[in-house]
């Protein structure tokens, strides 16, 4: 059995390598996850990406641009489209941030 089957594993802005990834948006799921700062289990959107073992957790802040690029907030809709993840900072902290890839762009 593969570690990856059993467990989520979620891509963090290190595993970048300070670069931007093209990727393709393989599948959308929504988990029970646990907030530590809360202590209290909440739903999260989870971004399955073609190609990449590890899936990307959405804050408001990323489901939100999913919203802005695909012009839904229908997540089954989501399957497919392709975005751009890049580290980034958000509030003095190492994060990703989702974008549109540029027009023309592969």
């Amino acid at each position: 059995m593969n570690a990856y089957d059993l467990y989520i594993f979620y891509i963090e802005p290190a595993d970048l390598k300070g670069q931007a990834h093209r990727v393709r948006v393989e599948n959308v799921e929504v988990a029970d996850t646990f907030n530590p700062r809360t202590k209290q289990k909440e739903k999260k959107i989870i971004l399955r990406l073609a190609g990449k073992k590890k899936v990307l957790g959405l804050n408001k802040t990323r489901t939100g641009a999913m919203i802005d690029i695909t012009g839904t907030a229908e997540i089954e809709q989501w399957i497919g489209v392709e975005i751009v993840i890049e580290p980034g900072r958000q509030s003095g902290k190492d994060t990703i941030v989702i974008s549109a890839p540029a027009q023309g762009a592969k």
